[in-house]
């Protein structure tokens, strides 16, 4: 199977798919450098230096219920593992020539697993240097180590509302319908995370804990709202193996 992660991850690259977020990406945390030196300037904010500027670019960014830009601009250019080879015809022809067809779907849903912990890795650096090239710098390893986690919170659920989009896909084979599904799961489950009691029985972050744990309040429900979004996460990866193996392709 390793083989075949090289391969879906050779067809990213080529697609230049990861730089173009990347790139969006650098131009998020620029504008968020001005937007947070306003509300600094104004007394909203009395300072902030590269570890807060990490922090907050974070949430704002990647884990905010009501537009998780980051979450959505990543799930957007993940699903095109499926839609674009389906969608061409491209994945007919890969899928008769392998021998199980569930390892070849499983490799595709570890690309989309491996390369989103890679762009989360690679925006943690990014978000690290344009804090502290922008303001004062901050980097204990105690700080540098919490941001890095928080970077790493919302992985599961996003990869989770993925392998929804994923598995909307696989059953009407209507593109628009699963990238639509894709933004309004973030959306409307982010709402129900923030707004109702049953966000730790969802595969979302909440981020009432997350808020908390910028304070160094570290609570069991929080590692529970994980464990629940990793276990959405195992059972969804299954049923789009076993689905997108049993699907006929035309």
């Amino acid at each position: 199977m390793t083989g075949m992660i090289k391969n879906e991850a050779n067809k990213l690259i080529k697609k230049k798919l990861l730089i173009f977020i990347l790139l969006v990406y650098i131009i998020l945390a620029v504008i968020a450098v001005v937007i947070y030196n306003k509300i600094v300037a104004a007394g909203k904010m009395s300072y902030i230096d590269s570890d807060v500027f990490v922090k907050l670019f974070s949430t704002d960014f990647l884990n905010k219920p009501i537009l998780p830009i980051g979450s959505i601009i990543i799930g957007l250019a993940l699903l095109e593992i499926f839609i674009n080879d389906y969608s061409s015809g491209n994945m007919k022809f890969q899928i008769m020539k392998v021998d199980n067809r569930t390892a070849f779907i499983l490799s595709k849903l570890s690309t989309q697993l491996i390369t989103y912990f890679v762009l989360a890795w690679i925006m943690f650096l990014i978000s690290q240097i344009v804090g502290v090239i922008a303001f004062d710098i901050n980097l204990t390893p105690g700080n540098f180590l919490s941001s890095f986690v928080v970077y790493n919170l919302n992985i599961l659920p996003s990869l989770a509302i993925i392998n929804i989009a994923n598995l909307l896909f696989a059953l009407n084979d209507k593109e628009y319908l699963a990238r639509i599904s894709l933004i309004v799961l973030f959306i409307i489950l982010g709402i129900i995370a923030r707004a109702t009691g049953i966000g730790n029985l969802l595969p979302v972050l909440n981020y009432s804990y997350l808020e908390r744990f910028f304070k160094g309040e570290f609570e069991l429900g929080f590692l529970i709202n994980q464990l629940i979004s990793l276990v959405y996460l195992a059972v969804l990866i299954f049923v789009n193996g076993k689905v997108w193996a049993r699907k006929e392709y035309f």
